[in-house]
């Protein structure tokens, strides 16, 4: 059947649809585009000091192990975006939002490339798709919206080097290959989609109608086309297939060597030696099965989606996991079998499918199935085979202006879908309230919402939350951490005191329990054990600030208060921006006498925060001491009237 599709579209019109995309894009993510920081957002943006110096980027590139994970062109990035917009979220909102309408932009001329003319379908349903909202409204997943425009345009000049066949097209494919891979080195992948599509490119289908689409041709002449392609002359020693091995090999070496890298930081830095029981083989296969059917279903019937999903129980030998591995075999082969019609085109979105979401179905141990087997975010890239295949099928089997409605339709429920879900990323409250309401056994959501609700000073509603928590996961060592912190100051000494100790017990590494832990001991007055404390801390995790804060506010009260003032010294070396740490700075010079030092300290922390009253009142009282009686008298009067609860000044 030959599909009734019109003509080449003319410039205006293409223009039209383009910016049509464009603002598809921007209606579906508008409700989270002055959203706050979200879960991990902080790490990787207001608590990455490499985003704050030029020795900061140069670490990026030069000493990459100071973070968490390999992406420096992600990183470099986000500090240029961190010199621009600091901590104003809408700049970085606004980047995820237009690189997501960039790849619907260049995944309409990928299809276009293939051949398809209902191309621009594709491009939209990707736009509006729901499942891609946690990529694109969570700023911290910058590396899926940033990696996917570099990998289109690899895909665009390996099919334009396919047809034309020039050093300068393949070159410039591996270019933008490697771009996306040092955005996210999850698209590994990639050279085996490569090799999918030559294969694809060269069947006798494709040869037949001159692109690919599903036009009128001879069945039998590509059924013997097929034969001849698995005869001895088409194995290994054919000079076309040693051509299309030799020109994939340098994209293998780049997965290779970057995803070596990947695995290496995710066992050494993100996981860092915590133990993530999967099981063994049959079990990692059950659950490559049904995550890998997971994503597949929600790329199909993309409702009922959540950041969090709860994990199911692995069992190799349990009828539905078996269904969920032999229904993937079976479909595979199935399209093989129809290789010589339909069946190759299928294989082709499949297997972009399939290849892409396959780094994340468990077959590899990662850092996020502590609390998850699944995230939406990991079907970013990979949704776009499925997309691709729905635009085909509309293309060969539905007439043009039916599947132009289909498709409107389709297009209009994603986006009100999208734009409800979007709205739940505003803010921590809003996402993770919806997701415990929606799934009350997702204990990290219950965890996160717990810490949201503890800064807002909601602390019951926040020790409830904690407690579930434990309850649903008895070993999570933050959630004992921070139940014990709200208990210690809430006058429960013993009971938080307990939960402290079980969270660094449970975790030898958490530097932040034994900063908390530390904390509460210097609050109860056990001086020496707090330092004992926070001295770990801080060997765990050299560059923690609030540690290295607390450690010398506890050198202090010791009286060490020269070891306190190197303390607060290499924080500001750290974090030159924190008024905190600047005004004990200047308490502990005051302690020593040294008022000129403690004068220049309280006049940055007052710099840095105009409003912080008790350091107005230090101030006065070092000018006092030095004998600037009358600079005195002013500062202490700025002290009085931010805080009038001081006593007038002693005359």
């Amino acid at each position: 059947m030959t599909p009734s599709a019109p003509p080449p579209l003319s410039p205006w019109p293409s223009r039209l649809l383009a910016a049509a995309l464009l603002a598809a894009a921007f209606v579906v993510h508008w409700p989270a585009l002055h959203g706050t920081w979200l879960w991990d957002d902080r790490v990787d943006l207001p608590d990455n000091l490499q985003l704050r110096t030029l020795g900061g980027l140069w670490n990026i590139w030069a000493h990459p192990t100071v973070l968490y994970d390999f992406y420096p062109l992600k990183h470099t990035v986000q500090w240029v975006q961190w010199q621009l917009w600091g901590e104003h979220t809408l700049g970085y909102h606004v980047t995820n939002v237009a690189l997501h309408a960039l790849s619907a932009l260049l995944f309409w001329r990928v299809l276009g490339q293939l051949g398809l003319r209902f191309a621009w379908a594709g491009g939209l349903l990707f736009a509006v798709h729901p499942l891609t909202v946690e990529s694109v409204a969570w700023i911290a997943e910058l590396k899926n919206t940033l990696s996917l425009p570099p990998l289109l345009l690899a895909t665009s000049a390996f099919i334009e080097w396919m047809d034309d066949a020039r050093r300068g097209t393949w070159l410039r494919a591996l270019a933008w290959y490697l771009v996306a891979l040092l955005c996210k080195t999850s698209v590994v992948m990639f050279p085996c989609t490569l090799l999918l599509l030559l294969w694809w490119k060269r069947s006798s289908l494709a040869r037949a109608t001159g692109t690919g689409r599903c036009e009128s041709s001879s069945v039998s002449a590509a059924a013997a086309s097929d034969r001849r392609d698995r005869s001895p002359s088409s194995a290994l020693a054919s000079p076309i297939v040693r051509r299309h091995l030799l020109a994939t090999a340098p994209f293998f070496a780049l997965s290779l060597v970057l995803g070596l890298v990947t695995v290496w930081f995710q066992v050494h830095r993100a996981i860092a030696g915590e133990v993530i029981t999967i099981g063994g083989p049959t079990a990692r296969l059950a659950l490559a099965g049904t995550a890998g059917g997971f994503y597949f279903w929600k790329s199909v019937w993309p409702f009922d989606l959540l950041p969090i999903y709860s994990r199911w129980s692995v069992s190799p030998f349990s009828l539905w996991h078996a269904f969920a591995c032999a229904a993937p075999v079976a479909t595979l082969a199935v399209c093989w079998w129809r290789r010589a019609t339909w069946g190759r085109h299928a294989l082709l979105g499949l297997g972009w499918f399939a290849l892409h979401v396959a780094p994340f179905v468990g077959l590899i141990t990662a850092s996020y199935m502590r609390f998850s087997w699944v995230m939406d975010h990991f079907a970013y890239v990979a949704l776009l085979g499925v997309i691709g295949l729905v635009v085909a099928a509309l293309e060969c089997a539905v007439p043009f202006r039916a599947a132009t409605a289909g498709v409107v339709a389709l297009a209009g429920l994603f986006t009100w879908h999208a734009r409800a879900y979007a709205h739940h990323f505003r803010d921590e409250h809003s996402l993770w309230s919806f997701t415990v309401a929606r799934d009350p056994d997702a204990w990290l959501a219950h965890y996160n919402l717990g810490v949201v609700l503890d800064k807002r000073g909601e602390r019951d509603a926040a020790r409830r939350h904690y407690e579930t928590t434990l309850r649903l996961k008895p070993t999570y060592a933050e959630a004992h951490g921070n139940l014990g912190v709200l208990l210690a100051d809430r006058g429960d000494f013993a009971g938080g005191l307990a939960h402290l100790r079980e969270s660094v017990r449970l975790d030898p590494a958490y530097a932040e329990g034994f900063s908390n832990l530390g904390f509460a001991l210097l609050n109860a007055g056990h001086v020496a054990d707090a330092i004992a404390a926070l001295e770990h801390a801080v060997r765990v995790k050299p560059d923690y600030v609030d540690a290295y804060a607390n450690l010398g506010s506890a050198l202090r009260r010791a009286g060490r208060t020269a070891d306190a003032i190197a303390r607060f010294q290499t924080i500001l070396r750290l974090r030159p921006d924190s008024p905190t740490v600047h005004f004990n700075l200047g308490n502990a010079q005051r302690d020593l006498g040294q008022l000129a030092g403690s004068i220049a300290s309280y006049e940055r922390a007052i710099a840095l925060r105009p409003a912080l009253a008790v350091a107005h009142r230090n101030l006065a009282i070092s000018l006092r001491d030095t004998g600037r009686t009358a600079e005195a008298r002013a500062r202490y009067a700025e002290a009085r009237r931010l805080d009038p609860s001081f006593p007038p000044w002693p005359e």
